[in-house]
């Protein structure tokens, strides 16, 4: 990844399966999908795959099923929750609602004061997700 480029990195867990880097198109399915019953996707593209370790993002060609995993050039998406299948007519998969309050209260700011609209808009898009 370009270290100064901004981008938006999803999280992922394959459920079933292997999530494989750039080589597979996949149909981009989001909730209102699984409302309405819908097995047509919203979108197909190609996704690039990372391991999360600690703070940085190792990329990798493929992630097996259980694992956890980031994924990019979803960033124009604006669901909190969708389903990559690699076939037609998948199954979209509903998202889960928590209802639980946080347990933790912190307060963040940034370590260079002219990054604070920065850190603020990231904290805005993070609260929407």
């Amino acid at each position: 990844m370009d270290k100064s480029a901004t981008v938006l990195v999803g999280l992922a867990r394959v459920m079933s399966g292997v999530l494989r880097s750039d080589d597979v198109e996949y149909n981009i399915y989001g909730p209102s999908d699984a409302d309405r019953g819908i097995q047509q996707p919203s979108t197909r593209r190609n996704i690039q795959l990372y391991l999360i370790m600690g703070s940085s993002l190792v990329a990798v060609e493929e992630v097996p099923a259980g694992h956890i995993c980031a994924i990019t050039n979803v960033d124009d998406l604006r669901w909190r929750t969708l389903t990559l299948c690699d076939q037609d007519y998948g199954v979209p998969v509903q998202g889960v609602s928590i209802k639980a309050r946080p347990l933790v209260k912190v307060n963040v700011e940034a370590c260079i004061p002219s990054e604070t609209d920065a850190l603020e808009r990231g904290l805005v898009r993070l609260s929407l997700a």
